[in-house]
């Protein structure tokens, strides 16, 4: 249960079950096809095509699928942080949250690309955060060149990166890459 918004005006970012589901198969399939290649290359130069085939699809190969599956489950797992945009801060939560005011964050960080991407918000360093009560883990941060940061991933947000940058951007913060 998220607690109350700081101001009337905020905006919530949470992941959505679709594009969780979704990055959860885009990991396994990705794992399943880089594993099946492998083995059909080993096949094809000792046995035949055929063996390759009947290999790709053996136990050996479709159990790492699920442990790339199960790989998915855990980082969404850490994809639960949610975001609320509002004219009193940055509110981050997995279930218990903070409040960063907008002056004491430094800038936003965004790296990778498509489904992959995340944006760390990197804050001042000498920045006060306001915890609110209620029970759960805080956000994970984590001390990058001596700054703190968190980590989100806003690919899974509903509307998307863009949608959560351009939120950032109305709201003063610069977001650029590494």
């Amino acid at each position: 249960m998220l607690p109350p918004a700081p101001a009337p005006e905020a905006v919530l970012f949470r992941a959505t079950p679709r594009r969780t589901a979704g990055y959860i198969a885009v990991c396994a399939l990705a794992t399943w096809c880089l594993l099946a290649l492998a083995s059909a290359l080993v096949s094809l130069n000792t046995g035949g095509f055929w063996d390759g085939v009947r290999f790709a699809f053996s136990p050996v190969v479709i159990l790492p699928a699920l442990a790339g599956s199960g790989l998915g489950l855990l980082i969404t797992g850490a994809a639960r942080v949610w975001a609320r945009l509002s004219a009193a801060g940055l509110e981050l939560g997995h279930p218990r949250s903070i409040l960063v005011a907008w002056p004491d964050v430094e800038a936003a960080v965004r790296r990778g690309r498509w489904i992959f991407t995340t944006v760390e918000i990197v804050l001042r360093p000498d920045a006060p955060v306001a915890e609110h009560d209620g029970k759960g883990r805080l956000p994970m941060h984590r001390m990058r060149r001596g700054r703190r940061g968190y980590s989100l991933w806003p690919a899974l947000y509903d509307g998307g990166v863009d949608a959560f940058t351009d939120a950032l951007a109305r709201h003063g913060v610069e977001v650029r890459r590494p």
